[in-house]
Order: structure tokens, then sequence, then C-alpha cells
């Protein structure tokens, strides 16, 4: 697919929505907002970037059309808007390619972040880019996010205050697929056979190297006083 990262996204159809996620996080955030979109207008065509291979096959047949973002470059960006006639482009996280986003709100489309999250480390780096991206981001139109302190992060950027909401993370409007205590008891003793229901399991998350140390040691102690605990790296 590095045709698609070089502009050669090919004839695409209409689709009135164009959404983008970095990985497969960021897609898996943006699935209920598909699922609202599809409810609202099952015949919605819907289309989905990612810079990785993973994030689109994450999306399944969710969507109608998947392409790999271009490089965020002038001719590469443009090559691909050609194929494109959409009415909105809707952006998750953290994902902020200038020149996608320069070009986009050129053509007079409309740009929206959901799911908003500004780290401290992202926050330095724009910051110390303001010259770049406060003229950009003082254009988009709405930006959803978790928190007051998310909000108040990208106001610093250059958001404007009446763009900014409030709304919580999408990620947490996925229906669970287990709903009843006994699907639950049920999968549980077929993933962990060996353990009581009276076992924690624990889940870390998305560790980064050497993150791992500091609570393999914590639950060490716990183990030391007795208490029966089952730890899933991811």
């Amino acid at each position: 697919r590095y045709g698609e990262r070089f502009g050669g996204w090919g004839a695409l159809p209409s689709t009135p929505w164009w959404m983008h996620g970095a990985s497969v996080g960021e897609v898996h955030g943006l699935l209920p907002l598909v699922s609202e979109v599809r409810h609202r207008d099952p015949s919605a065509e819907i289309l989905l970037t990612s810079t990785s291979p993973t994030g689109l096959d994450r999306a399944g047949n969710a969507v109608s059309v998947k392409r790999l973002l271009p490089i965020d470059v002038p001719w590469c960006v443009r090559r691909a808007l050609r194929s494109v006639n959409t009415e909105r482009f809707v952006l998750a996280e953290t994902e902020l390619w200038p020149v996608v986003l320069r070009e986009l709100m050129v053509n007079g489309i409309p740009c929206h972040i959901v799911n908003g999250r500004i780290s401290d480390y992202t926050l330095r780096r724009y910051q110390m880019l303001r010259g770049l991206f406060a003229p950009l981001l003082s254009r988009v139109s709405s930006v959803c996010v978790a928190s007051h302190s998310q909000a108040e992060r990208y106001v610093d950027l250059g958001v404007r205050r009446d763009a900014v909401h409030i709304t919580g993370h999408t990620k947490y409007d996925i229906a669970p697929k287990v709903t009843s205590d006994g699907e639950r008891i049920a999968l549980r003793r077929a993933f962990f056979p060996s353990t009581s229901e009276e076992t924690r399991i624990v889940v870390l998350g998305s560790l980064r190297p050497g993150e791992e140390v500091v609570w393999l040691e914590a639950f060490q102690a716990i183990r030391a006083v007795g208490r029966d605990v089952k730890v899933i790296l991811a």
C-alpha cells in the first residue's frame, strides 16, 4: 500500500464523513462514532484513514473506504485530496498533521477533533512550534475532550474557547461484549482455569519498556502478604 502513502488513492465514492485515527487504539475509539453515524443515516459513506495498516484492519467492515494517510507533504496530500469529496474531517486524539489540516481548510472542509488528548511531552512540542500550529488550531471547528485540563491545553495552543467541549472519551461508549455474570464467569474459567473466583486479575496495558519492573515489584509485595493476584502485561 505504499502508493497510498504517496497520495495514490484511486477513484473514491463521495464520502460525507472522513475520519482519521493514527493506529489501532485511535481507530477503536472512533468506532462508536461510526456506529452513531450509521444509526442516524444507514446509507452514510465513511472514509477512514490511518497511518498503519493494522489501524485500518481494526475497523473491519464498519466503514465504506479505507486508505493510508498520505505523507504530510503538499504534493502527496493534494494528490490524495483530488480523489476525495467529503463534507467534514474528524481527527482522533493527537494526530495533528499540519499540511493535511491546512489543505482541508483551504478547500473549505470543516475539521473536528474527538477524544482530544495532549500529553505533557506533546504539549511542550506544540508550544515550541506554536507559530505553525496555532493558526491551524484557531480554525478547527470543534474539539471534544475528556477533561477540563485537556480543554485548557487546547485553548492555550490556539483553539477558540467556544469550540472546545468536554464530552468524555468515545471508547467508553462501546457496549461490553459480556453482559451477564454467567458469561463473565464462563470466560474467566476458560482463560484462567487454575484461578479461584477470589483471585484478582490485573491488566497492565500499553506498557513502555522498563515500566513493568515497578509493577512487578509491587505485585511481589502483594503476594508476600498472602494475596493471590494474576498479572497480564500488554
